[in-house]
Parts: C-alpha cells; sequence; structure tokens
C-alpha cells in the first residue's frame, strides 16, 4: 500500500506539471496495486480509478477515458454515494468528455441533472454550482442555443465573482 501511495503522489506531481503521459502510467500502477490489495470496490481503488480516468482524458486517450469514468460514476454512487464529491465530479467529467465526443445533447442533459445535484449538496451559490453552469453553457452555444446559453453563464459568472472574487483567475477566464 505505501507503493500504491507513492504511485498515486507521483501521478498527482506529473499531473501539476501538465505531464499527462507520465502521470498517467503512475497512476494505472497506483490503481492495479489498489485494486490487488484493497479490492475493486474499496473507496481508495475508486478514487484511483476516476483519478485514472480523469488523467486519460488529460493525455487524450478518450476511449480509455470514458470506459473508466463510466466504471468510476458507477462505483462511486455505490461505494462513496451519490453526493460524493469524487462521484459529482466524475460526472462533471463525463459531461465534458460528451463534449469532446460532440454529443451536445448527452452533455446537456449530464449537466441539467448534475446541477440539481451540485445545488442540493453544496448550496446555489458555490464554486461547484458556478463550474456546472459554466459547462452547462458550452453545449447550448455548440448547439448553437447561444441565448439558452446566456442565463448559466451569467449565473456562473456572477457566482464565481462573489465567491473567488472579480480579479479571480478563473473569474477573468469565465469573462472571456
Amino acid at each position: 500500500l505505501t507503493r500504491a501511495a507513492l504511485h498515486g503522489t507521483l501521478a498527482e506531481t506529473y499531473r501539476a506539471l501538465g505531464v499527462y503521459d507520465r502521470a498517467l502510467e503512475q497512476a494505472r500502477i497506483a490503481l492495479e496495486l489498489l485494486a490487488e490489495h484493497k479490492g475493486e470496490l474499496h473507496p481508495d481503488t475508486v478514487r484511483a480509478r476516476a483519478s485514472a480516468g480523469e488523467l486519460c482524458y488529460q493525455a487524450g486517450e478518450i476511449d480509455a477515458a470514458e470506459e473508466l469514468l463510466e466504471r468510476a460514476r458507477a462505483e462511486a454512487e455505490r461505494v462513496l454515494g451519490p453526493d460524493d464529491r469524487e462521484t459529482l465530479l466524475v460526472r462533471m467529467c463525463l459531461g465534458v468528455l460528451h463534449m469532446e465526443r460532440e454529443r451536445e445533447e448527452e452533455a446537456l442533459a449530464a449537466f441539467e441533472d448534475l446541477l440539481v445535484d451540485v445545488e442540493r449538496v453544496f448550496g446555489p451559490d458555490s464554486q461547484e454550482v458556478a463550474s456546472v453552469l459554466a459547462n452547462l453553457g458550452k453545449p447550448l452555444m455548440n448547439m448553437e442555443r447561444d441565448a439558452e446559453a446566456v442565463a448559466p453563464l451569467e449565473r456562473g459568472l456572477a457566482i464565481r465573482r462573489d465567491v473567488s472574487g472579480a480579479e479571480d483567475v478563473t473569474t477573468l477566464r469565465m469573462q472571456q
């Protein structure tokens, strides 16, 4: 288990440096070790699978990302619970992945469902809600439903300004 923790730490370090291929390599080793020693449905293994799925996406391995994230979502809902932060994050990642694959209707449905749960768990004015709203606007714009995209994008930006401040980097990016 010490080796799994070490590989997990290396994966996060490489991720922070933007070296996604190496991060993914380390995350896969950590996942394999955790599954072997703790079991497939241990919370640590489920979290490691979600992390590996996110890294697959960042490394451009979209098929592998979708497979891992779908499995991680199902396991996280069962093991961690539907309101767990990791479960909600995996659902967000799947919505983004749907957009990457130009499945805008699926992405929109995913973000609309996720918004309800994130508002309930974190409150209507949380930065988590702002993130979901920003992502919700993207498939609408991609489907040329710009008028419908305005409300969630403006609400997300307003929340981000209130929570993080007008000079925050993420707030500034949302304004673009």
